[in-house]
């Protein structure tokens, strides 16, 4: 590299002030216009001197001097890694096995148990066979393993995804029994076939959906889903799954409600039901909430006194499948268990691509329910765990488990907040958690009779207690008032819609109430000037402070934000209130600006001479903020006031170079930072003679407190 010659040397020297007591021009000037204003001293720094000592340089001058290193390198390297495509291999090869083993074996185990009867229960819910429902809980699940990132997620059936099938599937049948009337006379295993492909089909396209937004990287999106939306949407979805285990804490008949004003329509059934109540199921449910609540607060002093947990949920599902075998308590009580399970692996089969025209609309309502609902239950595991979620390796995840399950009579598979919350609880640790989960339920396919006499009762209550902490996010709603009144409406509106509507509803309000509070953030900008402090050469934001005072000739604008269509002509709005308005305001000389009322323009020691913005905030910009940056830059050359730009982000660089921008503004006017471009006015006003940049105007008070004598410790340049 070629010698640099430095002709111009920035020395900027943050001195450490004496013990005098100092005071501001702003106290001065306020006690000028006979306000009341008390005059305090300028704060003592007693701190090491700092001493920074380089060029100046502009932005090209940088990249010239400090080039970057070649694009391809080791970091470049890393998404081509075998590992990122198929996490499993990092997790067995770091995996710690007297530290995972318990956990992963425990809580894969409990989950599992849950796995089977709801399958089975949601397979009924999606109107098909139990079976389907089983299937979908195992073949997600296995597939999870491998690509999957979030240990906690547990997938499978979802109670939301197969209400939506439910509909779906009854829709696609009614068309195809009236389109031939030879299809009036199919047995039950035909119809029920053409149930299992439409339903296979869907999870094929909404697999196809995912995966392609994961491999296009759309999980950017998740940036749009703040965590006041994740917490209002999840702790609503837990009261519809509580709702849903209503009918097995009393063991009643209730009508499956579906859309708008579900719960409400639910608990109206419950009530006229409430009278035919099995108190044996209701008893058992309550006993049962009892003691997982009961271990759920010992656990963690169990586990600091003895080194692990109790794994109550498998203990509890041992003893009672137990308990309701040598005692009947399916015969005897009238209690509900969880009865048969089918035998046997399905063979694989195409689904049915022919319906997939007509059922698009339901595909992409499956897929945006999946995406929502399982990033969220993502996030929600990653805060509460502390680890990083990659939202698009999580959506080839989700896409592939729904892909690869579509060949095997399955429904849509999604995340599953109880059992999230089951391997949330018992201690999971990795990935490979789900291995003794797909092993059990691959048994269960053979040996499935074990567990037949297992109450319904004590499945509802575990998941009761599984989703406390999904209700008792209710309690932070407080703390979200005093922090954010915005984040507070974002949670409250989408709790409420989640909640009074139904959950697709929730999902497409907690949405829209985020996007619209970025609209309006940006409509609320406030942008400010960079003033001096007195007494050390430090720049700071805002007029509204004590001891500190505008550079001669010079006005340093900050704007907070990005500059797009939506706030563009804020911008200008901002920079023409905290400067002053070109159209209205002309070359102005020294002397008129003093007889200007201060709300025009501040010209404390003289006419502003040069604006410079600091445009380290507006890390993206598109045509509207080029154009009016161009209409700012004109205007005020017409007024005779030169522009300059400091801390560009890159990318703002080249938006503007291929915006044409440089043919207004040369490139030697935007510079590395807001003190390299206070040099170059400062070269350009008094020529080349001064080495030296002092921004310090030190105000030393006399003897008499009530009296000011201001005195130019620094370059009478500022």
């Amino acid at each position: 590299m070629k010698e640099r010659k430095v002709n111009f040397p920035l020395l900027l020297k943050f001195s450490k002030n004496d013990k005098s007591k100092e005071t501001s021009k702003n106290a001065e000037s306020n006690v000028k216009n006979k306000r009341k204003f008390a005059i305090y001293p300028a704060p003592v720094v007693n701190r090491y001197e700092i001493l920074v000592q380089r060029s100046a340089y502009t932005y090209d001058e940088v990249e010239e001097w400090y080039p970057k290193l070649p694009y391809f390198h080791e970091d470049a390297q890393k998404p081509f890694k075998f590992s990122s495509l198929l996490p499993i291999v990092s997790t067995i090869a770091n995996y710690k096995w007297k530290k995972y083993l318990y956990g992963d074996l425990i809580s894969g185990l409990s989950v599992a148990f849950l796995q089977m009867p709801q399958g089975l229960a949601y397979g009924l819910l999606a109107s098909m066979s139990p079976v389907s429902g089983f299937y979908t809980s195992f073949f997600p699940v296995l597939i999870y393993i491998f690509f999957g990132t979030c240990p906690q997620i547990s997938m499978g059936t979802n109670s939301v995804t197969a209400l939506i099938t439910a509909a779906m599937v009854e829709r696609e049948v009614d068309v195809y029994l009236n389109q031939d009337d030879d299809n009036t006379t199919l047995s039950t295993e035909e119809h029920m076939g053409y149930r299992e492909s439409v339903a296979s089909a869907s999870a094929f396209g909404s697999g196809m959906l995912l995966l392609l937004m994961g491999i296009f990287r759309v999980g950017f999106v998740t940036s749009y889903m703040p965590s006041s939306f994740v917490g209002g949407f999840t702790a609503g979805a837990a009261v519809h799954i509580v709702t849903s285990q209503v009918k097995h804490i009393f063991h009643i008949k209730i009508r499956t409600h579906a859309g708008v004003g579900k719960i409400i329509r639910t608990y109206s059934d419950v009530v006229k039901e409430i009278p035919k109540t099995n108190i044996a199921d209701t008893g058992l449910c309550i006993l049962s909430m009892g003691v997982l609540l009961l271990f759920n607060l010992l656990n963690p002093k169990i586990k600091d006194w003895r080194g692990y947990e109790v794994p109550i949920n498998l203990i509890m599902i041992v003893v009672l499948t137990l308990f309701s075998h040598f005692l009947d308590f399916g015969p005897v009580w009238g209690m509900n268990t969880v009865g048969e399970v089918p035998f046997g692996v399905p063979a694989p089969t195409l689904p049915r691509f022919t319906v997939l025209p007509n059922i698009v609309s339901d595909v992409v309502a499956l897929t945006a329910i999946t995406f929502a609902m399982t990033i969220s239950m993502a996030m929600l595991m990653a805060k509460i765990h502390n680890y990083d979620v990659d939202s698009n390796r999580e959506l080839i995840a989700y896409g592939l488990c729904n892909l690869g399950s579509s060949f095997f009579k399955c429904q849509v598979s999604s995340v599953s907040p109880p059992r999230t919350m089951i391997l949330s609880n018992t201690g999971a640790e990795t990935m490979l958690n789900g291995v003794p989960t797909a092993l059990f339920l691959f048994i269960m396919f053979f040996a499935g009779t074990l567990l037949k006499s297992l109450p319904i009762a004590y499945l509802a209550a575990m998941i009761i207690v599984a989703v406390k902490d999904l209700l008792l996010q209710f309690l932070t709603v407080p703390k979200v008032w005093k922090v954010s009144k915005a984040d507070f409406f974002v949670w409250t509106g989408t709790w409420l819609v989640t909640v009074f509507a139904d959950l697709p509803w929730g999902i497409i309000t907690g949405m829209s109430i985020s996007i619209l509070g970025l609209v309006i953030n940006n409509q609320v900008i406030e942008g400010s000037l960079i003033v001096c402090a007195n007494n050390e050469d430090l720049l700071l934001r805002g007029e509204d402070r004590m001891f500190v005072h505008q550079p001669k000739g010079i006005r340093i604008f900050y704007f907070p934000s990005q500059l797009f269509f939506a706030n563009a002509e804020i911008f200008k709005k901002q920079l023409f209130q905290n400067v002053f308005d070109p159209t209205t305001v002309h070359a102005m000389d020294y002397q008129l600006a003093e007889d200007l009322s201060s709300s025009v323009m501040d010209l404390e020691n003289a006419e502003v001479k040069c604006i410079i913005i600091d445009c380290s905030a507006i890390t993206y910009i598109d045509m509207d903020g080029v154009n009016m940056l161009k209409m700012v830059i004109i205007l005020y050359r017409k007024a005779g006031i030169q522009i300059l730009l400091a801390r560009v982000p890159e990318r703002t660089m080249r938006v503007l170079e291929n915006g044409d921008f440089f043919a207004l503004l040369p490139k030697s006017c935007v510079f590395h930072d807001v003190e390299d471009a206070m040099y170059k006015e400062q070269e350009t006003r008094y020529g080349v003679s001064r080495l030296s940049l002092t921004f310090s105007t030190v105000l030393i008070p006399t003897n008499e407190p009530s009296s000011v004598n201001v005195q130019n410790a620094g370059s009478e340049i500022f």
